[in-house]
């Protein structure tokens, strides 16, 4: 059933399929070389909500998620020195305070109206008020807002993310190969992204 099914443009993980392109195969994971970064092309407003499952490769003060302008006008999470940010619209930060993040290790998380998830937990890791309104300035980056000059890509794993503006699902995107290039591809609206720069790193198969 598995083989039929992936001829047909699926891949199945347990026993839920989801479909793909034709010739595509799902894989576990993209994980960006020191360059990759795509552009999910999607601007953020306070209705955004996010969920992504990603493994840090590096720590650093870079982007994981979202965009930066300034410190002053920002949407993005991040870490440093091991601890998790994430920056609002206005320049309103918050972060774990105590909590951290490890390199090598797998998170599941939710961004949203100022608030991180940990969605294995269940725990709350940030929640500030007040809550930030609007819309963003740019559209969210993985690894890297290719508008701040000189600054490095982050270096992650990308599982899943989902991206959701109120209860409504806007874009899913999962890993998948074509031959031997990496995509992350958008199950709501059937697009193929390709990266802005860089190539992935692919991860194994899903059978």
């Amino acid at each position: 059933m598995r083989a039929i099914e992936r001829r047909r443009g699926y891949a199945v993980k347990g026993e839920t399929p989801i479909p793909i392109p034709e010739g595509a195969v799902r894989i576990e994971y993209v994980e960006n070389t020191s360059t990759t970064r795509l552009d999910t092309g999607y601007t953020p407003t306070a209705d955004t909500v996010i969920q992504f499952k990603f493994m840090p490769i590096t720590l650093s003060g870079d982007i994981t998620l979202g965009y930066y302008i300034t410190d002053s006008n920002d949407f993005r999470f991040f870490n440093a020195g091991g601890r998790i940010y994430f920056d609002s619209f206005g320049g309103t930060r918050a972060n774990t305070g105590t909590g951290k993040q490890v390199v090598n290790n797998i998170y599941e998380l939710e961004l949203g109206n100022f608030y991180v998830k940990d969605l294995i937990a269940g725990s709350v890791l940030v929640d500030k008020t007040p809550k930030y309104t609007g819309i963003g300035n740019r559209t969210i980056f993985l690894n890297r807002d290719p508008y701040v000059g000189g600054r490095p890509a982050t270096k992650n794993r990308w599982y899943y993310l989902k991206l959701y503006e109120g209860s409504v699902l806007k874009m899913y995107l999962i890993p998948i190969r074509i031959e031997t290039v990496g995509y992350l591809y958008d199950v709501v609206s059937q697009q193929t992204l390709s990266t802005a720069a860089g190539d992935w790193a692919l991860g194994p198969d899903l059978t």
